[in-house]
């Protein structure tokens, strides 16, 4: 009699720690965003708070405008995540007035904080494949090759080796000899 509910709350127990706290912190930051965005609506923030980027742009037949216009986004800077507030397109340049979103950076710090907790991972320490560049899977299979140089006595009579890398993505190859003759 007691073992069906002792089962079903460890089951329960085991689901809310499988999904349960990314639903609650992805709840947790909806509702921070969404606070966020209705005070910028309403243009309750200090101006001194504002952090400017600017982006170039090389496109043609930009409209250049001097006032700025209301946006909404979000962009992650150095751990810091920024909301967008006002852009504005002034000649070649993008510039995008940003306020940073206090309430959501603690959020996802204390989540990825929990998260490394629950999945055996020390929270204060980076592991080394984190440093490692992450590259796509054409990388695996298309290495380029360095130049190698080896220098003698002389530096003026340098021997340098090119190693050529593999033409992963050509679609022609050169044949070094002469196609067949068709003959009907």
């Amino acid at each position: 009699m007691l073992k069906r509910p002792i089962a079903i709350l460890l089951i329960a127990i085991h689901a809310f720690n499988f999904a349960g706290y990314t639903l609650v912190f992805d709840i947790l930051i909806k509702r921070s965003d969404s606070q966020l965005v209705a005070r910028l609506d309403k243009s309750n923030y200090d101006e001194r708070n504002l952090v400017e980027v600017k982006i170039p742009l090389n496109l043609p037949y930009l409209l250049s405008s001097t006032a700025y216009e209301r946006c909404d986004g979000s962009i992650e800077h150095q751990g810091i995540i920024y909301n967008y507030v006002k852009r504005r397109v002034f000649n070649d340049t993008l510039s995008v007035l940003c306020i940073p979103n206090q309430q959501k950076t603690s959020i996802l710090k204390e989540s990825r904080l929990i998260t490394k907790e629950i999945n055996g991972f020390p929270a204060g320490k980076k592991s080394k494949q984190d440093n490692l560049k992450k590259t796509g899977a054409a990388a695996d299979f298309c290495n380029v090759l360095p130049d190698y140089s080896i220098a003698g006595i002389n530096p003026a009579k340098a021997l340098k080796l090119a190693v050529q890398p593999p033409s992963c993505f050509s679609l022609f190859r050169l044949i070094p000899e002469r196609p067949p003759q068709l003959s009907c």
